[in-house]
């Protein structure tokens, strides 16, 4: 098992940013996207830790790409004010972009679970073998 005590995450609310209108060659218009200060520094931190992981078999498993996973979120809300949903997409990418998993679609199982709140906030991912 692999288990990662992380900052607040960004919420889905405040991923993205919009960028400029974008006109393709068929002449289509689309709004770019962009990730947020706070989702680059979010996703920053994730690859640090993972990277001072001392766990490199369980870390070759999970990137993996055929391998199924469970991952548990415990969230520690710096409000009460915090929907438990708009964390796991952000929690999931990150983990993602930080080299751990392959792709979020090898999750199985995702257990959220939002405890009391703590003045700064904080999330602690644990992942490992689906069974």
């Amino acid at each position: 098992m692999i288990e990662l005590t992380l900052s607040w995450p960004p919420s889905l609310n405040h991923y993205k940013k919009v960028g400029r209108t974008v006109t393709t060659k068929s002449g289509k218009r689309y709004q770019q996207r962009y990730n947020s200060p706070e989702t680059t520094r979010f996703y920053y931190e994730v690859w640090v830790k993972i990277c001072a992981l001392n766990a490199p078999e369980a870390i070759k498993f999970a990137q993996d790409a055929k391998n199924r996973l469970e991952v548990y979120i415990d969230l520690h809300p710096p409000t009460n004010r915090s929907d438990v949903d708009n964390y796991a997409k952000v929690v999931l990418d990150a983990l993602q972009h930080g080299g751990l998993i392959a792709n979020d679609n090898q999750i199985s199982r995702l257990v959220i679970e939002k405890h009391l709140k703590l003045n700064q906030g904080k999330c602690v991912v644990r992942v490992k073998p689906y069974e």
